[in-house]
């Protein structure tokens, strides 16, 4: 039901068929927009003879694909695939190559006048697949849309495509049902392109699905007898001993420090990679382990080594010192200070899967797609305060917020008496500024109405201006109490307690 009659959901009260049901973001974005975004600017590239349809196909050729993104690695864009306009990958393919299109294409993306609409895309992107999804991002993220469909609008009016208009509910479906990636059905074609490989391959054309079904059971139960379908247990892949020429002195004083006095090629073994409670440790891999401020800049560590001492695994790992956010490249610079460390794999938490290196210009980035955030259980938003109604509710949830809004709110006071001054002045001064020009109108003649009225206008911007700056601060200006808890802090001289309240926030 639903395909070739009425869907069922059609009876229940209220239903509707939009605005009922959340979009699917692997469809919207990984298989409609973004491949036709990549196709628009390497056409538009070729058509400024900046590269030729051989050039493109030898550059998607031969890009070296790190570690992690090997799995995701797309076929090259042939030049049949330019001509007929689409790309012949999977929806995590094409996700991968939209990623990784400013390093792949990097000598010409500044040369392309329409790469805004790739950036406004990526940032519409990078939000749509966060996870958590904070609720101040719902403004932004509205932004970001009109203003891709603007400028898809004025890049590329052929290649409006409904998809495009799709993305302007994307603010409305995740404040609804929460963020879209839980939505997606990334999991279901999956599975669905393990079937079809099985069913061209098997050549079998008689009672399809029990076949598959008896497959995919056989499947589940091989893979259940040999391990658990989640990992209760560590798992190290590629063991060897550890010589002594692998480690500089550096790292040898850091073994000494960590462990004490050892001999580091009988008392260590190392591995290439170690699976941690269902999280793969690479070595060589770069990971997301903290934010370092407020802006939620992300802390990245690279695993060094991973090394085992007395039945127990550690990595070895070089903090990276985060530089900027490159916009030209879509990527976080990073930078080496020899800055080593030794770290237990079971207290990093866990934040995205490993990422690998590029290099650009003597200098190395990253690459992900999301937008890393605290996770605060208790966020609440604009209307959720309004409804509390009191200040002192919100002290137990945010203890530092009940100061921060009696300041808001003190000043609001003060901004709306100021705010009342001016609207009197200005309606004075406008309406003696409407009696002179209804009274000058009738004795200047038609022909020149129109240019005394501009003059007339910036002259009355003038004055308002002017009338605006000479609004003073109010002579007698009552002082609020302050709260009991920062009158107990004075009295007890706790000058620490003191410090800038938005640091925690």
């Amino acid at each position: 039901m639903g395909i070739v009659g009425k869907s069922l959901l059609y009876d229940l009260v209220g239903f509707h068929s939009t605005t009922s049901l959340p979009g699917d973001l692997m469809h919207d974005f990984l298989e409609g927009i973004c491949p036709i975004v990549i196709m628009a600017l390497l056409k538009e590239a070729s058509s400024l003879r900046l590269l030729t349809y051989a050039r493109i196909q030898e550059l998607t050729e031969t890009f070296p694909y790190g570690h992690f993104d090997t799995s995701d690695r797309p076929p090259p864009i042939q030049v049949k695939h330019l001509q007929n306009d689409r790309i012949s990958a999977t929806a995590s393919q094409k996700l991968c190559i939209f990623r990784l299109f400013p390093f792949i294409f990097y000598s010409i993306i500044d040369k392309i006048p329409s790469i805004i609409v790739y950036k406004q895309l990526r940032e519409i992107l990078d939000l749509v697949l966060s996870t958590p999804f904070r609720k101040e991002w719902l403004p932004i993220l509205r932004d970001l849309c009109i203003a891709f469909q603007q400028s898809m609008l004025i890049h590329f009016p052929t290649k409006m495509v409904p998809k495009c208009h799709f993305v302007l509910g994307y603010d409305q479906i995740i404040k609804d049902y929460g963020p879209a990636r839980k939505n997606w059905c990334m999991r279901y074609e999956a599975y669905h392109s393990y079937f079809k490989r099985i069913a061209l391959r098997s050549n079998n054309f008689k009672n399809v699905p029990k076949m598959l079904a008896s497959r995919y059971q056989m499947k589940q139960s091989y893979r259940l007898s040999r391990m658990a379908l989640f990992k209760t247990f560590d798992q190290a892949i590629g063991i060897k001993n550890v010589k002594n020429n692998h480690f500089n002195n550096q790292l040898k004083q850091i073994l000494i420090d960590h462990f004490g006095i050892i001999d580091i090629a009988k008392d260590l073994i190392q591995c290439n990679k170690y699976y941690h409670e269902n999280v793969e440790y690479y070595r060589f891999g770069v990971y997301v382990v903290d934010f370092l401020n407020n802006n939620e800049a992300p802390g990245f560590i690279h695993v060094v080594n991973i090394i085992k001492k007395d039945q127990k695994w550690w990595l070895l790992v070089d903090i990276l010192q985060t530089i900027s956010y490159n916009d030209m490249v879509c990527a976080w610079e990073i930078k080496s200070t020899d800055n080593y460390s030794i770290l237990d794999p079971h207290h990093l938490k866990y934040y995205a899967k490993g990422l690998d290196i590029y290099e650009l210009n003597n200098s190395s980035f990253v690459s992900f797609n999301a937008r890393f955030t605290f996770y605060l259980k208790l966020e609440i938003d604009g209307e959720t305060l309004a409804l509390m109604g009191s200040i002192d509710k919100t002290t137990t949830l945010f203890p530092k917020l009940k100061q921060q809004l009696l300041f808001l709110s003190e000043r609001e006071k003060l901004l709306k008496v100021q705010k009342t001054d001016l609207i009197s002045s200005i309606d004075s001064s406008s309406i003696t500024s409407t009696n002179f020009s209804s009274s000058s109108s009738s004795i200047k003649p038609a022909a020149n109405c129109s240019t005394d009225d501009y003059m007339d206008d910036r002259v009355f911007e003038e004055s308002s201006v002017k009338q605006k700056s000479n609004i003073l601060f109010p002579i007698e200006y009552i002082i609020p109490a302050l709260p009991d808890s920062l009158l107990q802090d004075i009295d007890a001289g706790a000058l620490h307690k003191f410090g800038p309240h938005h640091t925690t926030l």
